[in-house]
């Protein structure tokens, strides 16, 4: 299994490596199935991103296939991006972008490529790789966590960089995610780290292991 998300309508979606899409409807056991292409049986799915009624396909050759409608599923290649190791890699729904089509955000060397449908473009930054990248739930904003323990939020755009925070750890965290619009979970085994407006940070400390999922923590 290389995929498993939900759909707006509650819809269990599992992706194999061959590139096949199993839509779960109940909980009986009962669902569609369609595949992802050719270049998906012939490469290999790597990992998924989903949104509502979408997802992403990321292949082990670095091409991208998005699926935009799970009852209408027409596979489609976005445009190539370029060679070189993807670190982390997230998406933005087309419902938070001025297209109306899903972007992709890859991490590969120092910098950030965008990928939609048409276009792949270098936003030419110099402060990566980054191990994690997370947009914001209205795309506005996106949060990127670098090498050396900064993160840094910036405008989706790219265009503005609003602030840093420096963790100082050497340990790569193991979620960054948002909280709504307006702050940045950054989770460790045993540690969060809120970062808010302004880089103004709150920590804390758990006895169990955190898991953040959708923004929300838990400690078990």
């Amino acid at each position: 299994m290389k995929g498993l998300g939900w759909s707006e309508d509650e819809r269990l979606l599992v992706v194999s490596y061959d590139g096949t899409v199993r839509c779960y409807y109940d909980l009986q056991g009962e669902f569609t199935q369609f595949s992802l292409g050719r270049e998906a049986e012939d490469f290999g799915v790597n990992s998924c991103r989903f949104y509502d009624h979408g997802m992403v396909a990321l292949l082990t050759n670095n091409a991208l296939v998005t699926v935009s409608s799970y009852d209408e599923p027409r596979p489609k290649l976005l445009a190539t991006p370029p060679d070189g190791e993807i670190h982390s890699w997230t998406i933005i729904s087309p419902s938070c972008t001025l297209s109306r089509s899903v972007e992709v955000l890859l991490s590969i060397a120092k910098t950030i490529y965008v990928v939609d449908a048409t276009d792949c473009e270098d936003r030419l930054l110099d402060i990566g790789p980054f191990s994690h990248i997370s947009a914001s739930p209205n795309g506005k904003f996106v949060a990127l966590y670098a090498a050396d323990g900064k993160t840094h939020v910036i405008t989706s755009d790219f265009q503005d960089r609003l602030s840093e925070y420096n963790s100082k750890s050497q340990i790569t965290p193991k979620y960054l995610q948002w909280c709504g619009n307006d702050a940045v979970v950054i989770a460790w085994e045993d540690e969060v780290n809120l970062v808010g407006p302004n880089s103004a940070v709150a920590s804390f400390v758990y006895e169990g292991r955190v898991h953040v999922i959708d923004g929300k923590i838990y400690a078990a």
